[in-house]
């Protein structure tokens, strides 16, 4: 060891900090890196620093109303929050970042043939609090969590009618998001006194495998940075880029990097999972560094001195059932055409399109009755038990009766358990005209032009429009809506008539009626509550739709 410089793993040289930050020093920590897709590998290896920025969805706590706003190093700094990070179903991939440095003058990168082992542990903390204080804890953190989330809706509501209706909502908002500013800051103090006062702390644990059985382990406490590892260790792999690469932002570095597990089947002696939402986590990574006898690359050669990092930051996985982890992979289910299906089984022989065969063990076939249910009898060539009924289904009737349930006991269970909110969930898309395929063809060698067809006229108008006889009695009366709606609201000083007659006229002559009748919408909406909201866009927002990548930076 004499005469070698000590060395440092610190964060990739790029960047100090996973939602960004100035050029890595001697005291970073490893970052994690986000990627939205299965080639993320191949992305990294050819580029490190493409990767997805962090947004507001990436934390526990919602930070803000859109969950694809970017989170900016100053804005991290005033919130104190876990990331979130999605699970592998849910389309999103994480990768820990690190690079190792010799601590001399210009901070040189460490030769990699010096390095012998490499890897990550994953670390748990855990609040060690008496059973007699865990209620007032737990108290005190939901109202925290229930004023933040307050104060994110109404900024995110004040800021959107702010664009439209300033002069209406200003003041109001501004005094209602400084005193829930005051409550929150209030209720920070609150818990931090908390924990002061009862000195509560959180212990470092690490998972450490069975020595009888590697898939089961347990949770135990260890040293921040042990030169024995007795937990369990993930891999880090070189990051090698083309040497006639040099453009590449891993040329002349030592970098590696390690895929972070989001999930796993490991479980502890009580059968629960190593990995659970409810726990906080960190990473901290790892080289091992070869003796001066060392002659030949090996694994624990000679047993050198580990190198440790600086944890990472704090981060919590996101539930299975996680919102915004469920929309970055929608699942699409189309529902059977009746008429159609009617169509094609008066055609076809019995039994076509049965194609799931159910086997009923006896007395198992779960049959009210069983006189005229049976089946024909089979051939007597065909294998059976006794006892044994074998059915034939097609599997959309497996899929009607599910959705025929599912619809039944929907608003049963909303009413027994209060989960009205959950209706939230639910976004139906408006109906549109839709041409049937065969109709289409038809038009378009014997009907009219389409779009002449479609054009708006009386009718039309007189129908969406509650009787209007033309484009202009539809903008005035939308006009007049919109000024009424918002003279009640408050927005003006004066009559709320005089009010509405003045904007009315300035409507008319100045916006045109599709834009009026978008912005009465958006207006309507922003002062309901609805349940059940429709999308405008006649589609549900795409998983692509947020993603923002990192810019390059130049190396230094």
């Amino acid at each position: 060891m004499k005469g070698r410089h000590p060395w440092v793993l610190v964060g990739p040289w790029y960047r100090s900090e996973s939602v960004g930050g100035p050029p890595a020093n001697r005291s970073t920590a490893p970052i994690l890196q986000k990627y939205g897709d299965a080639g993320f590998m191949d992305k990294f290896t050819r580029e490190p620093q493409h990767s997805l920025r962090f947004a507001c969805e990436d934390f526990v706590d919602r930070l803000c109303v859109d969950p694809n706003k970017i989170i900016t190093p100053e804005l991290r700094e005033q919130l104190d929050d876990s990331l979130k990070l999605f699970q592998h179903a849910h389309n999103r991939f994480y990768l820990v970042v690190c690079e190792l440095h010799c601590v001399a003058p210009g901070f040189p990168s460490a030769r990699r043939e010096q390095v012998c082992e490499t890897g990550f542990v994953v670390r748990r903390k855990v609040p060690m609090v008496g059973k007699a204080l865990q209620p007032e804890l737990l108290a005190k953190q939901h109202r925290l969590r229930r004023v933040k989330q307050r104060l994110v809706k109404l900024e995110g509501k004040h800021g959107k009618k702010s664009a439209v209706f300033s002069q209406a909502f200003a003041e109001i908002g501004n005094k209602r998001v400084a005193s829930l500013k005051g409550e929150l800051q209030e209720s920070i103090d609150d818990l931090q006194t908390f924990i002061i006062a009862h000195h509560i702390t959180a212990q470092r644990q690490g998972w450490v495998p069975s020595e009888n059985d590697e898939a089961i382990g347990n949770w135990q406490p260890v040293e921040s940075k042990p030169q024995t590892i007795t937990e369990k260790a993930y891999p880090l792999y070189p990051l090698q880029p083309d040497p006639q690469d040099d453009t590449h932002s891993a040329q002349g570095k030592t970098l590696w990097f390690g895929l972070v597990p989001t999930a796993g089947s490991d479980i502890d002696s009580l059968g629960n999972p190593q990995f659970d939402e409810s726990d906080l986590y960190e990473i901290q990574c790892f080289v091992r560094r070869k003796k001066d006898c060392c002659e030949e690359r090996g694994r624990n050669c000679c047993h050198g001195e580990i190198v440790w990092s600086q944890a990472t930051q704090n981060y919590r996985l996101a539930a299975f059932f996680d919102i915004d982890g469920t929309s970055h992979k929608p699942i699409n289910i189309k529902m059977p055409d009746l008429l159609a299906l009617k169509d094609q089984a008066n055609l076809g022989p019995p039994g076509r399109g049965a194609g799931v065969k159910t086997i009923a063990p006896t007395n198992s076939s779960l049959n009210f009755g069983t006189d005229g249910m049976d089946m024909p009898s089979v051939n007597e060539n065909m294998l059976t038990r006794p006892g044994q009924q074998i059915c034939f289904f097609a599997i959309l009737l497996f899929f009607i009766v599910a959705l025929f349930l599912f619809r039944l006991f929907l608003p049963i269970i909303m009413f027994l358990f209060q989960l009205w909110f959950l209706l939230k969930l639910k976004l139906c898309i408006p109906p549109s005209i839709d041409l049937d395929v065969g109709i289409a063809a038809d038009l378009e060698v014997h009907g009219p032009d389409i779009e002449a067809a479609i054009d708006l006229d009386a009718g039309v108008l007189a129908e969406i429009g509650g009787g209007f006889n033309s484009k202009a009695e539809l903008q005035t009366a939308l006009a007049k809506g919109l000024g009424e709606e918002l003279s009640s609201a408050g927005g003006s000083e004066g009559p709320p008539n005089a009010f509405a007659g003045k904007l009315e006229n300035k409507l008319k002559n100045s916006i045109t009626l599709n834009e009026l009748a978008d912005l009465y919408i958006s207006m309507s909406r922003d002062f309901s509550e609805d349940p059940n909201p429709e999308s405008p866009t006649g589609q549900l927002p795409l998983p692509e739709d947020g993603l923002v990548y990192f810019d390059k930076v130049a190396m230094p």
